[in-house]
């Protein structure tokens, strides 16, 4: 494995530039690399949403592409839930990042040493969210979105 997907890598592909019926090969790319994994808690949000894509989550990824939460992991993010909770923001922006799988994929990458793939764009300073690659920087890991990812792979969807 290479890389951690954020749930809205998922979504945003399905919702706009990978849709089912204009990129299949993003889909079978994401069943068939080993590159590429996520976390039960991606898993979670996305089956949350009783849609085309929890559907597609559910019959075409096997249940090794979302790995459970280790005790290391788990150690991980108690570090992040600590600096999370001193941040300078607004409660609702704390308890906001905690209810979401930003933190725990934060630390399965601190975990596996690889990079967080998210389409978050980080914004230092802000009061009212707390947004991943913020909370990422601090604990020395990088993020980028999908496109950086298949460049990184040098994938090509042809036809």
């Amino acid at each position: 494995m290479k890389y951690l997907l954020d749930s809205n890598i998922f979504i945003e592909a399905k919702n706009r530039y990978y849709g089912f019926d204009i990129c299949p090969g993003f889909w079978e790319w994401l069943e068939e690399s080993d590159e590429v994994k996520s976390l039960d808690e991606v898993e979670k949000e996305l089956a949350a949403g009783e849609d085309d894509l929890s559907k597609w989550v559910k019959d075409h990824l096997k249940s090794s592409f979302f790995y459970p939460k280790s005790h290391e992991i788990q150690e991980n993010y108690s570090e992040i839930v600590e600096h999370v909770m001193k941040l300078d923001v607004h409660e609702s922006a704390k308890d906001s990042f905690l209810s979401v799988a930003d933190g725990w994929l934060i630390a399965a990458a601190m975990h596996f040493q690889v990079p967080v793939v998210t389409h978050e764009v980080s914004t230092p300073g802000a009061k009212k969210h707390i947004k991943l690659p913020d909370v990422a920087r601090h604990f020395q890991v990088s993020c980028f979105d999908t496109f950086e990812m298949l460049r990184r792979e040098r994938v090509k969807f042809v036809r």
